[in-house]
């Protein structure tokens, strides 16, 4: 396994922390610019889906007596 990080990906909350000058965020981002990592941007999240829940109310996975 290689010890090079090839990319960075930043998700929307990263993008606004780098947009906002996040001190945390940019020097996490040098010392990976410095071990030669590319920075990849996506404007997208992945969407959180909720749990499904049956007729009672109840989710799928809660037993019924």
């Amino acid at each position: 396994m290689s010890k090079r990080i090839e990319a960075v990906v930043l998700d929307s909350e990263g993008l606004s922390a780098w947009i906002a000058q996040d001190h945390k965020l940019l020097a996490m981002l040098q010392v990976f610019h410095d071990m030669g990592a590319d920075l990849v941007i996506g404007a997208n999240t992945a969407p959180s889906v909720p749990s499904r829940a049956d007729k009672s109310g109840q989710s799928p996975s809660t037993p019924t007596h």
